[in-house]
């Protein structure tokens, strides 16, 4: 009938189901035998139930108690076996029974059945004693007879509690092993495997959350390797190499705080050959979303520059463009536009919500700004942008356009970088070349940044006036288009 019931009842069922439904089986066939046997006792054999059945129904009790826990723990193996091999067994259990409370109802239960046992065993021993009729050799004989029967009742029951544990311990064993087993390979980055979480207890419950947290892992992973694919795509957006310019050093840098930015930096000659654009651009925000955006304007901006019109003009179409993509997201950017022309170099910018490019001339160890007036990119459709010219400046003079990431830089204490730091490191390296002064910024801000995270890109280009013909006296003016 066992063999039946099994192959009917619980070799069907989900494999993290069997275990259960087997106990129930083992022990309510075990405990049926026992009443079979105290039923056919008092009815063919008159044997009395209360004193010789209910010993029989305690006996196959706890006798089943044991069996049903010996072969449920040995289906559980073969389910931990097979969860390996056949994929199933990834979510933590659905509810939870801890061992600790398992361990109690079992210790009472076993207590409860030992006890009752031995107090039937010495109550119809003592019954049977005081009932005879005999010498004092007959008495000790008997009751060395009577120790030794309960004794021989406590072997047997510590035979199946050892029994009972050293099952248990493969079990313990095998899914401890499978534990620490995935999570060695998990430590040298082999998330490939999984632990199977077969059992309701704590042990089920771990191993459930370790899948999640490898499951977590790998799509971390996936993430991290396509943030690299899109950093290595990213970094061709920028310049590669600065442009090479008789009269001008240039050098330009970007220093992302995550695995890509939304800081953007370009140069590259106008349609018409003879003037140079020098960007710098800010998205607001960090992560894949900046990224896009900057990679999207930076499209725009080399688009529009290939059909005629003024730098307002390219300003205000790119804003327009630019908000049709955007408008809503609450992403906008900034950007500072500076146009050299590489005859006479004279400038032109304009600025759309960015910090005005820094202007340092050696000669009178003064600094100037480079003011733009305008919304940032991506605010209002129809904002119109100023354009502002400045004659050329004297050999040495050093022009800096930089993203707020450079003197917003936070030291441990809170202290911001600011822009007296960032003139003081210009002023000390402006004999050096661009590329100099550019990498000496960099030292310096990483130095007062010390052990405290980078929390916003950082992006930078110097533009340096070399000795070029036909210098002259600076001068200023401003223009509105």
């Amino acid at each position: 009938m066992r063999l039946v019931l099994i192959h009917r009842l619980v070799d069907p069922l989900p494999p993290l189901e069997r275990s259960r439904r087997q106990f129930r089986i083992e022990l309510s066939l075990l405990v049926g035998v026992g009443l079979t046997i105290a039923v056919f006792n008092l009815v063919f054999m008159d044997f009395p139930l209360v004193r010789s059945g209910l010993k029989v129904v305690l006996g196959f009790l706890a006798f089943g108690l044991f069996q049903s826990l010996d072969m449920t723990l040995e289906r559980e193996r073969q389910v931990i076996g097979q969860a390996k091999h056949l994929g199933f067994g990834h979510a933590p259990p659905a509810m939870l029974f801890p061992l600790t409370r398992r361990f109690l109802y079992l210790t009472i239960l076993l207590t409860f059945l030992v006890s009752a046992i031995l107090i039937l065993v010495i109550i119809h021993d003592l019954r049977w004693l005081s009932a005879s009729a005999m010498g004092q050799d007959d008495i000790s004989m008997l009751v060395r007879a009577v120790i030794i029967e309960i004794l021989f009742v406590m072997v047997v029951m510590m035979a199946l509690v050892i029994n009972l544990i050293l099952s248990y311990t493969k079990n313990l064993s095998l899914l401890l092993d499978n534990q620490t087993s995935v999570l060695e390979r998990a430590s040298k980055g082999d998330l490939s495997d999984y632990v199977p979480a077969v059992t309701n207890d704590e042990l089920g419950f771990i191993a459930g959350h370790t899948n999640q947290m490898l499951e977590g892992l790998r799509e971390h992973l996936r993430i991290t390797r396509g943030l690299e694919v899109a950093r290595e795509i990213q970094t061709t957006l920028l310049p590669a190499a600065s442009p090479a310019v008789p009269g001008l050093d240039i050098a330009g840098k970007n220093i992302p705080c995550e695995a890509i930015t939304g800081d953007y930096f370009d140069y590259f000659h106008t349609r018409d050959g003879e003037h140079l654009a020098v960007l710098v651009g800010d998205v607001s925000g960090h992560g894949v979303g900046s990224a896009l955006i900057m990679a999207s304007v930076r499209s725009l901006i080399r688009l529009r520059v290939t059909l005629p019109g003024s730098l307002a003009e390219c300003m205000a179409d790119v804003n327009r463009m630019m908000t049709r993509d955007t408008f809503g997201s609450g992403r906008f950017m900034t950007l500072f536009c500076l146009v050299i022309d590489t005859r006479s170099f004279q400038l032109h910018w304009s600025g759309a919500g960015h910090d005005p490019a820094i202007v340092y001339s050696p000669t009178t160890d003064k600094f100037t700004e480079l003011p733009g007036i305008g919304l940032p990119l991506g605010i209002r459709e129809t904002s119109r942008y100023a354009v502002a010219s400045r004659n050329r400046l004297e050999p040495g003079a050093i022009i800096l356009l930089g993203t707020d990431g450079i003197w917003e830089t936070m030291d441990d204490q809170g202290r911001f970088f600011g822009k007296d730091r960032l003139r003081a490191t210009i002023r000390k390296h402006a004999a050096g070349s661009a590329q100099d002064l550019l990498d000496a910024i960099t030292r310096d801000v990483a130095a007062f940044r010390g052990e405290h995270s980078q929390e916003d890109d950082v992006t930078m280009v110097v533009v340096k006036m070399a000795d070029h013909p036909n210098s002259a006296d600076s001068a200023f003016t401003a223009t509105r288009n």
